[in-house]
């Protein structure tokens, strides 16, 4: 097994770079920079977000797709109820959990 066709040969080194590319990369990293939203901080960090779970908005619409597909293919109200009941019992763990410990 000294050379097996199949296998890839190992990658050159990388050449140092050049002044006009190392301008070049300096001019694209300002103009990026100029360009990021200001909610970045002083150090050109992003902080952490406040909100890590999902807003009561979307859990409410979730709860009405859920509900209404249920509906919708269920071929009698109360089972879809309970499915809908079933389906939602998790989020709805979730979301009290995220709102005891604050994070919505």
């Amino acid at each position: 097994m000294a050379s097996d066709p199949d296998r890839p040969t190992p990658p050159q080194p990388a050449r140092p770079l050049s002044e006009q590319e190392k301008d070049a990369f300096a001019r694209l990293e300002a103009s990026l920079r100029d360009e990021d939203p200001p909610d970045r901080g002083p150090d050109g960090t992003v902080p952490a977000r406040r909100r890590t779970g999902p807003r009561p908005r979307d859990l409410v619409i979730q709860v009405v797709v859920v509900a209404v597909l249920a509906v919708a293919l269920m071929p009698s109200a109360w089972l879809a109820g309970l499915v809908v009941a079933i389906v939602m019992l998790g989020p709805t763990c979730v979301a009290i959990w995220a709102m005891r410990r604050g994070m919505l």
